[in-house]
């Protein structure tokens, strides 16, 4: 795609979007597998409440964790899928206008 002398590699682009949805899906898939487990009672037993906050306040980074990770896996998926309708587009106009110019 070319506009005013700027170039857009399309196959680039969207390999690119490929791969940060894949990336993201592996990321997902590592971070799903070491939630944490902290028992509170394993840091001593004058750290009863404490234990008991660090070990959610931990489960909340984790629960967070996970919801940007599934975001940016939503965001690139939908860029694909916005990307491919732009390129499909610019491709059908660019073969009216080849048409009208004719």
């Amino acid at each position: 795609m070319d506009l005013s002398g700027i170039h857009v590699d399309q196959e680039q682009v969207a390999a690119h979007l490929k791969r940060v949805k894949a990336d993201s899906e592996a990321r997902w898939e590592e971070h799903n597998q070491c939630a944490p487990a902290l028992a509170a009672a394993s840091l001593g037993k004058n750290f009863g409440e404490r234990g008991r906050s660090i070990a959610y306040k931990l489960g909340l980074i984790h629960q967070r964790s996970d919801w940007r990770i599934r975001n940016i896996h939503a965001t690139a998926e939908a860029a694909c899928k916005d990307y491919g309708n732009a390129g499909a587009a610019d491709g059908d106009s660019a073969g009216m206008l080849g048409k009208a110019l004719r």
